[in-house]
């Protein structure tokens, strides 16, 4: 898996629908991320913290912040548990885990918890 959809909604007030909101694409030099056009009309959209700028494409040789908190430490004695549970291999690529669990992170709203059916190299990440 080389793309993750970030799912949120983008703040219309009329359908408060869920869907993408950016793209995580595995880069050969490291992770690229970038919204995606449909927030770009939307007024009342709050970018993801660190992603201020809607018309860039971020890029970086490790991965994101917001992306890698909602990742379980290799280190944590329950993490091949968590693997096996998401049907992954313990060297499981990083998007593959992020797209397996969702991205969702208990702080999450439940208004804005993952997105399913974002298409088929891609899932959800809760804000």
């Amino acid at each position: 898996m080389n793309r993750f959809a970030g799912c949120s909604s983008p703040g219309d007030p009329h359908t408060r629908a869920i869907g993408p909101i950016g793209v995580l694409e595995r880069e050969s030099t490291g992770y690229g991320f970038s919204c995606v056009e449909r927030v770009l009309d939307t007024v009342e959209f709050r970018p993801f913290f660190g992603f201020d700028d809607l018309h860039r494409r971020y890029t970086s040789a490790r991965l994101f912040p917001l992306f890698r908190q909602r990742l379980m430490g290799q280190q944590r004695p329950d993490c091949p548990q968590q693997l096996r549970v998401l049907a992954l291999a313990s060297d499981a690529a990083t998007l593959a885990v992020l797209g397996r669990s969702g991205g969702t992170d208990e702080s999450d709203q439940p208004a804005r918890r993952a997105c399913r059916g974002c298409g088929p190299t891609t899932t959800g990440l809760g804000s």
